[in-house]
């Protein structure tokens, strides 16, 4: 036997050593989370469908963050632990079917923060808003918050209509031709709608309020049912703010459009390419000027942005003619060397996201852009967008 063989060989020191905790980590590194948020008037039907996610066997790890536990709720309250941090305290529940619960007085961004910390446990998570909150805010969250975004990433807004008194719902306010309610915004921001109650409602009815629907958001898909019965694929794991989905807006009906809100949609045909610097002046002019006469200077063939900068201030502000944006969603194909890939947009309110997405491959490369909205015009849109931001050669 030879003795040099049996010996313990010599160590040596790594000149770049791996901390054995960062290899743990890259481990241990998990996928961000996606947040669904669900919106929709007191009797629309949330309630019933949460607690359908929360008591059926759907093979889901589903955190659900409620405004808080009613006592009709069904939910079996097998309480696992309180948490209080200063005003915000908070119930806990994990359920039979792996899926996890909890109330809080805040359910927003705060929220979900703290329910990171129970990372692991759950696959999804749904935001549960109150009965007439307005999710945009919430959502844009998601972009202004950096530390969250790493974690967690914005799914879909969910909006549940109660059909019986959807018609109700829309006209309030009506009177006042500047004021859009909640209802309506809840809409116009919604990325899957359902039609709940259709028992309660006859078909003719139900048409009508469909069609008024699509007047406000043609581009948000439909589901039709009663008792909150709704497939789960149908508002979880869908991506709507990913370049996944196209940008086609459902046919709508050609009466006269007298809703408050209305969805504009529009394309650049390839082999046209949009410079990208040029769309982020774009929409910040659209979704923070809002001024129909700024766009008009864009279009001008003398257009010069220095100009424009310096004179944006002295453009008169008529609040009747302004333009009120709810909700932008553009996929772009752009000018240079980075042509081949996506670029998606995605605006709510006067908050807006843009990112590199996928390859176009073999894709039609189309530029597409949605937006919903009040005191649209959409030639003026297209136009200033054809003008100020398509690359000419």
């Amino acid at each position: 036997m030879n003795r040099e063989e049996d010996d313990v060989p010599e160590l040596i020191e790594s000149e770049n050593p791996i901390p054995i905790q960062d290899t743990f980590k890259r481990e241990l590194k998990l996928n961000p989370v996606p947040v669904t948020i669900i919106t929709g008037y007191l009797g629309s039907g949330k309630t019933t469908l949460i607690n359908r996610l929360l008591t059926e066997n759907h093979g889901k790890k589903i955190a659900v963050i409620l405004n808080e536990f009613g006592e009709s709720s069904g939910i079996d309250k097998s309480l696992t632990g309180n948490d209080t941090e200063g005003d915000l305290f908070e119930e806990w529940l994990e359920l039979k079917n792996g899926c996890l619960c909890c109330s809080m007085k805040d359910p927003g961004i705060k929220a979900i923060e703290n329910l990171m910390k129970k990372r692991g446990k759950f696959d999804y998570i749904l935001l549960e808003t109150t009965g007439l909150a307005d999710p945009g805010p919430i959502a844009s969250m998601f972009w202004l918050d950096s530390e969250l975004g790493s974690d967690i990433y914005l799914d879909g807004i969910l909006t549940m209509v109660d059909s019986k008194n959807g018609f109700k719902y829309l006209r309030e306010n009506q009177n006042n031709k500047n004021v859009i309610n909640e209802f309506t915004r809840q809409i116009a921001l919604a990325d899957r709608i359902v039609l709940n109650k259709l028992d309660l409602i006859d078909e003719t009815s139900l048409e009508e309020l469909k069609s008024k629907i699509l007047d406000i958001n043609s581009v948000a898909p439909i589901y039709q049912t009663s008792n909150a019965v709704v497939p789960i694929d149908f508002f979880l794991d869908q991506n709507c703010f990913s370049e996944g989905k196209k940008l086609e807006p459902q046919p709508i009906s050609s009466h006269l459009n007298d809703s408050l809100v209305e969805t504009i949609y529009f394309t650049i045909d390839p082999p046209l390419t949009i410079n990208i610097s040029k769309l982020d002046h774009w929409l910040q002019i659209v979704l923070w000027e809002k001024n129909p006469k700024a766009l008009k200077l864009m279009i001008s063939k003398n257009y010069d942005h220095n100009k424009f900068i310096s004179s944006i201030e002295k453009i008169s502000k008529d609040e009747n003619n302004f333009m009120s944006i709810l909700r932008l969603k553009g996929l772009v194909c752009q000018s240079g060397v980075e042509s081949d890939k996506k670029i998606v947009i995605q605006g709510v309110y006067e908050i807006f996201d843009k990112h590199v997405g996928g390859s176009w491959g073999l894709e039609d490369r189309t530029s597409r852009m949605v937006v919903i909205g009040h005191n649209l015009e959409l030639n003026l849109l297209k136009n200033s967008f054809y003008e100020y931001c398509v690359e000419k050669y």
